[in-house]
């Protein structure tokens, strides 16, 4: 799963950077070289619209790829304490281990 996350986000930065580069060193030079300005300015309204959303989608992507690899590390470590007179330790994902600890004992 985790993987498959880091694939996403790579997918979703590379697209956020590909598309400036297309725009900008490509697209935009080869319109400008080709169509008269009144024209230009037609195709580059119809153009950007689509350009912000593919923008904004890969951002969002992104965004939320970094938060769930976040939660997946966080869950990864270990966690423990004790809270009066009982011990905690939460190790991985689905395992939760708990103790009562005697009465008048401290634990680490």
């Amino acid at each position: 799963m985790e993987g498959l996350i880091v694939y996403v986000h790579s997918l979703a930065t590379g697209v956020l950077i590909g598309k400036i580069v297309l725009l900008s060193f490509i697209v935009a030079p080869i319109l400008a070289r080709n169509l008269e300005r009144e024209s230009f300015g037609k195709v580059v309204r119809h153009l950007f619209p689509a350009y912000y959303a593919l923008g904004m989608g890969a951002a969002m992507t992104g965004l939320t790829s970094v938060v769930a690899l976040g939660i997946i590390t966080a869950l990864g470590r270990t966690v423990s304490g004790t809270f009066d007179n009982l011990n905690v330790r939460v190790q991985g994902p689905g395992s939760l281990e708990t103790r009562v600890a005697p009465q008048g004992t401290v634990k680490p």
